[in-house]
């Protein structure tokens, strides 16, 4: 539901706000929502505020990736164009469509195409690059793979 925290996000929270202490770029920063897939904690954030997460170099991302004991942290900043948000979970370069489907409830979805090396090289499932695009966006995608 619109509104509710989840039990992670809390927790993110209450870890990054005492890492904050620490790190002041990060007490000018803000923090959307936190999504733990796997061991994969993606963060999503404030326009903008991606470096101030990530650091020189990745530092503080890393020690935030401690912190959280995640095997992996991504970080995405929230935007409501899904092009942006796409962009950044996978390469520009292997997007090769982006289309509408008009579905017979009058719904609108759309649908986006990818290269197939995008499966083999991205950190993330195309399951989980749709969850993240929910999230992010409120909107549903659906993603096939370019047949070679």
């Amino acid at each position: 539901m619109k509104g509710e925290l989840s039990e992670f996000y809390i927790e993110v929270a209450k870890k990054l706000t005492d890492l904050e202490k620490k790190i002041k770029a990060l007490s000018t920063a803000t923090l959307y929502d936190a999504i733990n897939l796997d061991g994969k904690v993606i963060l999503i954030v404030g326009k903008g505020d991606a470096r101030k997460f990530i650091g020189i170099h990745g530092a503080i991302a890393d020690k935030i990736c401690k912190v959280l004991k995640c095997r992996r942290l991504l970080i995405i900043e929230k935007d409501s164009d899904l092009v942006r948000v796409l962009e950044q979970l996978i390469s520009p370069n292997n997007i090769i469509r982006i289309s509408q489907i008009w579905l017979p409830d009058g719904s609108v979805e759309r649908k986006v195409v990818v290269s197939p090396v995008t499966e083999k090289r991205s950190k993330l499932s195309l399951d989980e690059i749709k969850e993240i695009v929910k999230k992010v966006t409120g909107e549903h995608i659906r993603i096939e793979v370019l047949k070679s």
